[in-house]
């Protein structure tokens, strides 16, 4: 390199400490995406020896072998179209696989190759990079996959290199693109990687080699969107004009006047890191963990935004339980405990917590992880929207680390830490796993998980509720904090202490810190966020960032950005720059974090009103659909699973109890109907549940479950298949034997289809274990005294079945205790008595205002059947509080409300059934 350009490029990318700190970071978290234009190409050669040519000798070798005019001004696509057009797509495909397929790349290529890039996008049909890049991978190296731009769409471990034009190293020939406008006029509703550019553009730092805007005019309108993150991105070429540079500055591009080749060494001691040599295995298996994993680190516990404030409701950070801000409840310090027996058995094992929502799952996992790396070990939590990476976990705590890997929600993973840690025990290795999840997830965990990997033997649970030890902790650390808010008071009164203790003792941690700061304050602090929102796009944002929270499922900003048509940086600018937005919600750059949890959906949903907030929820998962698919949904990417959870029937009755659903469901028939199975095992549950009091929604049910299952054939398709069938056993058996039998045994062929494609899953024959009891229950009912063959068969199914499942819950109390539940129910049933074998928890209508009339309704029983009703409040009976309506008073304020419905029939106990916890009380 000249003195002169080597002047030019290190004053074009001198950096603050800031710039290059959080450039170092990306770089090793392999954070960097590279955009590779024509320029970089120039010294490649095809496979007989000729240089590959650029963009204008492209159009002047088109035009010449397929004869087409060539004129002043044209650009590339439009020459070839005009060979499409006159000779065919085969034929002009032909030709440009021959020029551009076996490249042999300049050996420079090499270090760019060497560099871990989270995905490479090119300009370039040929296939320069893959050629550099797989004449140095190792067996340590990232998997490489050539992704076209009408590709399917996921996220995997693999290194992706996306070819945006379109590539030839097919035989069969490929659409090629050569505009980017035509990518969002062709592609606009369909899972392609053009859109995935664009969006993550905005949000992650690119380095730009080798494009000419003027030859890739499209280019430009996607560079100059100012993109939104603290890594720098960078625009490498040697011809930047002074006009040029102006225009890249004010894009937040630094330009850097220099060749692909010359740029290498300023980018090596920028990143420091040495591209002239291959990484080390070592080395490569670190770079794959820093893509999913970040170390949780004591001395460097990460930036944090000035108005983070965890004691003030936003979600907590490694940098709170660093500093000390969470006080330690019982389970947590239970579990930090358990660091020395982990370390004297030298052993790999999972250390797993369940609890509800708001029960502070988050905070104790970062405090037992905080244990853990206080005694060495190395922490890492999982970060990733795909699979985990297991042979790199597994090669790099191969040289005897003491690893642990955190999880805050594992159940999509569990089977996937399980092989893990079981190949870790195997080899004698340190690496153990630590999660927490909710309860509801217990039974997709426990199928996957054994006990033999899991630490004592059994899942935890958390408690719903503060001991006597967790109020006192609280008490201490908020006052040390100042921030005992109104019951500061008390501070100074004669057994003040206890009644601040006795405010928290038995109460859910999360309802009581919001109410400190002068209940009702925290409720209607919210609900005055929500109406002080100035745009229907700021609702919209809350809107879906609220509900991903509801459903406990992380949301990114380019997923927000997709949901409500808005670009991924402009949704920062907003959190960023906007009272309101900033008062509900956090970004980190690519995760949005919550301030209030999901506290602010009910008010998002009364502003909206239910039809209109199912409407923009219907259009925001539509948006989504380029983002997903069933190979998505395989590699468990995280749009899939969000826009699964935003479609599950069980959440959306429970958000939207007065809304008809399958109508809601019609409307996304049309983008999902014809390639996902989950659209359709949603659609015929909603119809299942129907059906109990219309009988056309139960044959439509079966309808849309067997077409969920024709098109994935799975164990989740068959276990809906298997109840929706039961369901019709149960309703066709009292008038029709045959039927319901035949119901019945296609039902037990469902299960054991879905067991077959995952012989693990507890979930599946928890769900026949439920709904066959209601066909019991229906054969209890009938008014002959015949007792129909099918009933035998029916009881020596559910018992084996039940039997099996007692063995695998061992390892969960709340499984346990829900079998207990159920074995009940069978033997009053297998006494031919009809009790309502199955309570569905009950609804309440209404909001939780001052003044408001609350509504329950419950399952209706047979007619022999009573029902009583007992409203309460933070779980406490409420006095004569016992009719199914009730007017919400004063003293509810800062409370959650629950109704629980009893079910009594003579000479039999009561079965008991407890609705949702409504959001706090508030005055309006």
């Amino acid at each position: 390199m000249d003195s002169s350009r080597e002047n030019s490029t290190v004053m074009s990318t001198k950096l603050t400490e800031s710039e290059l700190a959080a450039l170092r970071l990306a770089a090793r978290s392999s954070r960097y995406h590279l955009l590779l234009g024509a320029g970089v190409s120039f010294g490649t050669t095809s496979a007989d020896g000729r240089g590959l040519p650029g963009g204008q000798q492209l159009a002047e070798e088109l035009a010449d072998v397929f004869g087409v005019h060539l004129e002043d001004g044209d650009l590339l696509w439009r020459i070839y179209d005009r060979a499409v057009v006159k000779h065919g797509n085969d034929a002009v495909y032909r030709w440009l696989r021959s020029r551009f397929s076996d490249a042999i790349p300049p050996a420079w290529m090499k270090q760019y190759a060497r560099f871990p890039w989270e995905k490479v996008w090119t300009l370039n049909i040929d296939d320069a990079f893959e050629s550099s890049y797989n004449s140095i991978k190792t067996e340590a190296s990232r998997p490489l996959e050539s992704c076209s731009w009408d590709g399917v769409v996921t996220d995997s471990k693999s290194l992706k290199v996306i070819h945006l034009h379109g590539h030839v190293h097919d035989i069969r020939a490929r659409d090629l693109v050569f505009s980017l406008t035509e990518y969002y006029e062709s592609t606009i509703s369909r899972a392609t990687w053009p859109l995935v550019f664009r969006d993550q553009y905005g949000v992650n730092p690119f380095v730009v080699v080798g494009a000419r805007l003027r030859d890739e005019p499209d280019l430009e309108a996607i560079l100059r969107r100012r993109p939104e993150h603290d890594a720098p991105s960078f625009y490498v070429s040697p011809d930047i004009s002074p006009g040029l540079e102006e225009d890249l500055r004010s894009w937040r591009l630094i330009p850097v006047r220099a060749t692909a080749e010359d740029f290498l060494d300023v980018w090596a001691e920028l990143t420091g890191m040495n591209l002239q040599e291959a990484p080390t295995s070592p080395e490569e298996y670190a770079l794959r963990l820093s893509r999913q994993f970040r170390e949780l680190k004591i001395d460097s516990p990460g930036k944090v935004p000035v108005s983070h404030d965890y004691l003030g409701g936003d979600d907590p950070r490694w940098s709170d339980v660093v500093q000390g801000v969470p006080a330690l409840m019982d389970w947590s310090r239970t579990g930090c405990n358990q660091v020395g027996k982990f370390l004297s058995t030298n052993s790999s094992s999972i250390m797993i917590y369940v609890g509800d929502r708001l029960s502070g799952r988050s905070t104790g996992l970062l405090q037992i992880a905080f244990a853990f790396r206080r005694a060495h070990w190395r922490v890492f939590l999982f970060t990733a929207d795909e699979l985990p990476d297991q042979e790199a976990i597994l090669q790099y705590a191969s040289d005897g680390k003491a690893v642990l890997l955190v999880f805050d929600g594992v159940a999509d993973f569990a089977k996937d830490v399980a092989e893990i840690i079981s190949a870790s025990k195997s080899a004698k290795m340190s690496v153990s796993c630590l999660a927490v999840d909710l309860t509801e997830n217990t039974d997709k965990i426990i199928g996957h998980i054994p006990g033999s990997l899991l630490s004592g033997g059994i899942i935890r649970t958390i408690s719903r509720r503060l001991t006597v030890n967790d109020a006192s902790s609280l008490v201490a650390r908020l006052q040390e904090a100042a921030r005992l808010g109104q019951l500061e008071p008390l501070s100074k009164e004669k057994g003040g202490k206890q009644r601040q203790i006795s405010y928290f003792r038995n109460q859910e941690i999360f309802s009581q810190m919001a109410g400190l700061e002068q209940a009702p304050g925290f409720g209607r602090r919210v609900g005055e966020a929500v109406r002080a929102l100035t745009s229907e796009t700021d609702v919209e944002i809350a809107f879906f960032c609220s509900m991903a929270f509801r459903l406990a499922r992380r949301i990114s900003v380019v997923d927000v950005g997709r949901m409500t048509a808005t670009r991924p940086e402009e949704i920062l600018r907003r959190l960023h720059g906007s009272t309101s937005l900033g008062a509900l919600f956090t970004a980190d750059g690519h995760q949005i974090g919550s301030r209030q949890r999901w506290l602010a959906l009910e008010p998002l949903i009364n502003h909206l009103g239910s039809k209109k907030a199912l409407a923009v929820l219907a259009q925001g998962i539509t948006r989504l659909r380029p983002r997903i698919s069933q190979k998505s949904n395989r590699e468990r990417n995280a749009p899939d699973t969000l826009v699964g959870s935003m479609m599950s029937y069980k959440y959306l009755s429970a958000i939207f109890p007065d809304q008809a659903l399958d109508n809601w469901y019609g409307s996304l028939e049309s983008t999902f109907g014809d390639w996902s199975g989950r659209f359709w095992e949603q659609r015929a549950i909603a119809n299942r549940e129907a059906g109990w009091k219309d009988p056309a929604a139960s044959a439509r049910a079966e309808s849309f479950a067997r077409r969920a299952v024709s098109i994935t054939n799975d164990t989740y398709s068959n276990t809906t298949l298997g109840t929706v069938l039961l369901a019709r056993a149960a309703q066709n058996i009292a008038n029709d034997l045959v039927a319901g039998q035949k119901y019945y045994e296609d039902a037990f062929s469902a299960f054991n289809e879905a067991a077959i494609s995952d012989p693990n899953n507890v979930v599946t024959w928890m769900a026949y274990l439920r709904y066959s009891l209601r066909v019991l229950d229906a054969i209890a009912s009938r008014t002959d005294d015949a007792v129909p063959p099918v009933r035998d068969k029916i009881e020596s199914d559910w018992t084996k079945v039940h039997l099996d499942l007692v063995l695998i819950a061992s390892t969960s109390e709340d499984t346990k205790s829900r079998l207990d539940r159920l074995l009940t129910t069978f033997r009053t049933l297998s006494q031919g008595q009809s009790i309502e074998a199955i309570s569905e928890k009950p609804l309440i209508f209404g909001r939780p205002v001052v003044g408001a009339r609350l509504k329950a309704k419950a399952l209706t029983p047979s007619p022999d059947h009573e029902q009583s009703f007992q409203w309460k409040r933070n779980g406490d009976r409420i006095d004569e509080a016992t009719s199914d309506e009730y007017v919400v008073r004063e003293s509810d304020i800062g409370s959650r409300l629950t109704v629980t419905v009893a079910v009594r029939k003579s000479g039999y106990g009561a079965t008991y059934s407890t609705s949702a916890v409504l959001p706090l009380v508030t005055s309006q």
